[in-house]
């Protein structure tokens, strides 16, 4: 036996640390896996939004090319995400918490870009744009199994988040509480969380509850949970809405309907040497007056008021717009 207070051997201490078993820490959230942590996604989508953001108030009219270029570039970039969100949050079964926050960041940005005034509408131009696939591959059912939409990110955030609550409702570790919300949220942009017979990828031939027990599962728990809607719809609402939008709206539609009365806005900001007194109807021209004639002071009243109003509705516009970019840049 060793004496009190004598160390024991090297290769005994090593054998010891070996065998021992490493101490939990506590407190410690799971590590989110790198490809689906949020602030780089986040950066990235937001960054689109701000550039065309800025690309609208410097150029509205005549840069609807390259606001459409960026769009296009913001589309592009949604399918690593959401594949990713696959591989964690489906195939790997975890993160989906993690998963969740990705497609509510996709789902604000989306929101945001709509805000957008842009020349062209985008959600319309998203629907028409060509060469903007986002394909998911279905690796956990079938090699070659695939699910492609064409278009906005509505179609894609709702498959993804069907397929993430049914996966994240099958692990008993996963919270009633945790589930209501995200019901609550998938809910608020317009996701059909309990879709469970339509084709699950683009051959029409896979229907993943049917294949799949433990996604079975987890849509018979979210049916029960769904079912108890006064729990959910009294959550907290995580959709965003971007007050500048309305406001642009407002704008616009005073702006189109007073643009038929004035053919020619240019004419509202032409300056001349000569002014009129619109109360006395006197014409000065430098240091002369000549009066005018009933016709060119009505002539003149017209033009006076046409300047106000066109002056007003620049003022909105440009005041909408700026509490716009206000709103993309603090969101």
């Amino acid at each position: 036996m060793a004496p009190v207070g004598a160390k024991r051997p090297l290769e005994e201490q090593t054998a010891s640390k070996a065998n021992a078993a490493p101490a939990a820490k506590k407190g410690r959230k799971p590590k989110v896996p790198a490809e689906i942590k949020l602030q780089p996604i986040k950066k990235t989508l937001n960054g689109h939004v701000k550039t065309l953001a800025r690309m609208v108030n410097r150029d509205w009219h005549d840069g609807y090319e390259e606001q459409g270029e960026e769009l296009a570039a913001y589309l592009g970039n949604l399918s690593a995400p959401l594949q990713a969100v696959y591989d964690v949050g489906i195939v790997q079964n975890t993160a989906h918490s993690a998963c969740h926050d990705v497609l509510m960041c996709i789902a604000d940005t989306w929101e945001n870009m709509k805000s957008i005034p842009a020349r062209c509408d985008i959600e319309e131009t998203a629907k028409e744009m060509g060469g903007n696939e986002i394909q998911i591959a279905l690796t956990k059912w079938e090699k070659d199994a695939t699910k492609t939409f064409q278009g906005t990110p509505v179609d894609p955030l709702a498959y993804m988040w069907r397929l993430l609550l049914h996966s994240a409702a099958a692990n008993a570790a996963t919270k009633d509480e945790d589930l209501l919300q995200w019901i609550k949220d998938a809910t608020d942009y317009g996701a059909d969380i309990l879709d469970d017979q339509e084709p699950d990828d683009d051959e029409e031939e896979l229907v993943i509850v049917n294949v799949d027990k433990h996604m079975k599962a987890g849509l018979d728990r979210l049916k029960q949970l769904h079912a108890q809607e006064d729990k959910w719809t009294s959550l907290p609402t995580h959709k965003k809405v971007n007050p500048g939008a309305l406001l642009f709206t407002f704008s616009s539609f005073v702006y189109f309907l007073i643009l038929p009365f004035f053919p020619n806005p240019k004419m509202c900001t032409r300056r001349s040497g000569r002014s009129t007194d619109v109360l006395t109807g006197r014409s000065t021209c430098g240091l002369g007056t000549t009066p005018m004639t009933s016709s060119a002071f009505g002539s003149q009243l017209i033009r006076s008021t046409k300047r106000s109003a066109c002056k007003m509705i620049r003022r909105l516009a440009t005041a909408s717009r700026d509490f716009l970019h206000i709103c993309n840049r603090h969101q």
